[in-house]
């Protein structure tokens, strides 16, 4: 298969034009004199959360030509991007097998074809959802019928498969709600942006300013951890499949990069 038609397909599916300006979605710039042969064929695909060095030492061992990641492997100038050493080394790997990388990054959130509203229907009665107009990659839920603080806590860390979440120090788990909005990874600014007072909001990491935010503003604030977007291979996996018979594909897990001390 063409990559030219892989790419356009993903690009349909999650319109770069939907990325925030600042963002580094798309073919990733490994180097400045880089060529990109939009007519190669691509037999065998790795999807994964990241692009780190085992997943560059799977892809060159078993022949892969083109890699997909949620998170830009290049997010900056490409010179700062060099000065973390292993970063340096894999970009000659990746240049000297001549691997493509493309990511999907916050056109994947701001998409009506990602999945997480899928994943999360599965387990709430919900009644409808809705992405927001200002922030897309921010999701509004409404549910068929209340339920308690501590079942939605206790559902999500069901879904992502938690043995432990975040909340913020107000957070009642006797307390009723029949609404919530989700924006995945570091998505709390949404929070700010979107001036929200007394709802309830999950994502993945917060920031410090952000864990104030909520407090000052009775919003109840639920963490599950960057690494609940790795719902996002197997999507893109079940996807390219169904619309790519011949393609070879396989999914990494990276696991989460922390644990408890």
């Amino acid at each position: 298969m063409e990559l030219i038609k892989i790419i356009k397909y993903l690009d349909k599916k999650f319109d770069p034009n939907l990325a925030y300006e600042w963002d580094f979605n798309g073919i990733q710039n490994i180097s400045n004199k880089q060529n990109i042969d939009f007519n190669t064929e691509i037999t065998n695909v790795v999807i994964a959360l990241d692009l780190n060095k085992n997943v560059v030492e799977f892809a060159i061992a078993n022949n892969v030509n083109l890699i997909i990641t949620r998170h830009p492997f290049i997010f900056g100038e490409l010179v700062v991007e060099k000065q973390n050493p292993q970063k340096s080394k894999m970009i000659k790997l990746l240049i000297n097998h001549n691997l493509v990388i493309y990511s999907i990054h916050t056109n994947y959130d701001a998409s009506i074809y990602q999945n997480i509203q899928n994943i999360v229907s599965e387990q709430f009665n919900i009644k409808k959802f809705s992405h927001l107009k200002k922030n897309k990659e921010c999701i509004k839920f409404i549910l068929k019928n209340k339920i308690t603080h501590k079942e939605f806590r206790e559902t999500f860390k069901k879904i992502f498969s938690l043995e432990h979440c975040q909340i913020n120090k107000s957070w009642d788990d006797h307390k009723q709600l029949n609404e919530f909005y989700l924006t995945s990874g570091s998505g709390a600014s949404t929070m700010i942006e979107q001036k929200m007072e007394q709802k309830i909001f999950v994502t993945g990491e917060v920031k410090w300013n952000e864990w104030i935010y909520a407090e000052d503003n009775e919003v109840s604030l639920l963490a599950l951890g960057h690494y609940m977007e790795n719902y996002f291979i197997y999507d893109i996996k079940n996807k390219l499949i169904n619309t790519f018979k011949d393609l070879k594909i396989t999914t990494i897990d990276i696991e989460n990069q922390f644990r408890k001390g």
